[in-house]
């Protein structure tokens, strides 16, 4: 029940990220994509007894999209988390009251949509509210990191822990690329980063176990052993269980993103490689 909860959860959540990305770009054919990905998704992950409510969903996300329009949020992904910016402002301009509630759930660490469940709301109404302070940037929009897996991480000495506190952070690089590796490495060392190469998907686990990085950055096609599996192995390792994990890939479909997060990954990077998109990354992560 729970895998079948957060499978919606993540094709609900992509689908609306791919119709609004759709409507910036102005790429009719990425709508078309939609719906092959969507076969896929049904072929791959979906049983007969609940395609109906795959299908369900899906009109949900598809309405919800055009009430989303209607309201004039195009510009506004219910998967950002608004956090107080000029609080002394916004108090002026609500009741007391009001200002408290805002002040407690405003922080940052819940999406639109996360608010909405806690406050027994839509998310519509409870975003129109907000997109007025948001115009006059009281209220910001931020990316929510993706809560780590709940799992008990092994014992670390307290002499690894204080080593780790004198070095910076250590990124792991897995891919049978050495051009790719060696471009990893320029853009991470100059970044001030430590960064470890794996081209041999075979000896990914022993390395990152050995090493214990910080972040794992993944290519997804590899001989022999390909990213989802690493990801999965990486996932049942107790001591690397909560690092997170960056998918690199040329494959931006649906059906090969919701695989990833189920096997684990925590975000992705497309090729090529960009080394400002990739830092940023690594900094909200590390």
């Amino acid at each position: 029940m729970q895998i079948t909860a957060l499978l919606n959860s993540t094709i609900k959540e992509l689908l609306f990220d791919i119709i609004q990305q759709a409507f910036f770009s102005g790429e009719s054919s990425l709508l078309s994509k939609i719906q092959r990905e969507e076969q896929k998704v049904l072929k791959l992950y979906l049983t007969q007894d609940n395609i109906e409510n795959f299908i369900h969903q899906e009109q949900e996300v598809r309405q919800t999209w055009q009430a989303w329009c209607d309201a004039g949020l195009q510009q506004i992904s219910p998967h950002k988390a608004p956090i107080l910016c000029q609080p002394k402002k916004l108090r002026q301009k609500l009741p007391e009251r009001v200002y408290n509630i805002w002040a407690n759930v405003l922080t940052g660490k819940w999406t639109l949509s996360d608010l909405s469940v806690r406050m027994k709301q839509s998310v519509l109404p409870l975003t129109k509210s907000l997109v007025s302070y948001i115009d006059q940037g009281m209220i910001s929009l931020v990316e929510v990191t993706d809560l780590p897996l709940p799992v008990t991480l092994g014992k670390v000495t307290s002499d690894v822990q204080t080593e780790k506190r004198k070095t910076s952070a250590l990124i792991a690089g897995i891919d049978d690329s050495p051009q790719v590796c060696q471009l990893l490495k320029e853009i991470i060392t100059q970044a001030g980063y430590r960064f470890i190469s794996i081209q041999d998907p075979l000896e990914a686990i022993p390395m990152l176990i050995e090493y214990r990085p910080n972040l794992i950055l993944l290519d997804l096609i590899m001989p022999v052993a390909n990213g989802y599996e690493i990801c999965s192995q990486v996932r049942r390792v107790s001591v690397l269980a909560a690092t997170p994990i960056i998918i690199i890939t040329g494959k931006n479909g649906l059906v090969d993103r919701v695989r990833a997060k189920m096997v684990g990954a925590s975000n992705f990077i497309s090729k090529p490689i960009q080394p400002k998109k990739l830092l940023a990354t690594l900094a909200k992560y590390v």
